[in-house]
């Protein structure tokens, strides 16, 4: 339990963060977030689903985000990323067409759209995705093997530390990134 837990607490802080966490996934006030207006809104939904019409991958319906589980934040980073092209011309088109949502929809896109907080996300993405590999492998409480558990808690510190502190993310030289 606490190592699900440690992702919720270990990205608190920073006002970058913070900021985008709220946009994407937890907003409720002033605006609700990006996911929860794609959950309540039929139209914005829709809208979403026809711009994926072209893409290779399955079409998605929302970014399945569910407040109750520690572990889910691994998926909305993760489909945002994947759909952040259809998602922003979704969100154009609920601006442009005055939707329910088009007031929520500016002001997370005035919020969201700045090239470091994209960056953010994409490497809040990377770390919930790990976060969440390690918590089904080390997650059996009942018989956990303590040495297993070390294991894995080592293997996710080295994947981290070369996706933040040894990756090139944030380099200008984009030949040798991730």
């Amino acid at each position: 339990h606490s190592i699900q837990l440690a992702i919720k607490n270990a990205i608190k802080g920073d006002p970058e963060v913070e900021l985008v966490q709220a946009v994407l996934l937890t907003n409720k006030r002033p605006q609700p977030s990006i996911s929860n207006v794609l959950r309540n809104s039929t139209r914005f939904r829709s809208a979403f689903e026809e711009e994926q019409q072209d893409d290779v991958f399955e079409v998605l319906t929302h970014l399945g985000w569910a407040p109750q589980r520690q572990t889910s934040r691994a998926r909305p980073y993760a489909r945002s990323g994947l759909k952040i092209k259809a998602l922003f011309r979704a969100i154009a088109r609920e601006i442009d067409e005055n939707g329910q949502y088009a007031a929520a929809c500016v002001y997370n896109l005035e919020r969201f759209a700045a090239y470091n907080r994209l960056v953010i996300s994409a490497m809040l993405a990377d770390l919930t995705a790990e976060h969440q590999r390690l918590t089904h492998i080390a997650g059996d409480a009942a018989s956990a093997d303590v040495c297993e558990v070390a294991k894995h808690l080592f293997e996710f510190e080295q994947r981290v530390n070369v996706l933040f502190h040894q990756g090139l993310i944030m380099s200008a030289d984009v030949q040798n990134t991730y």
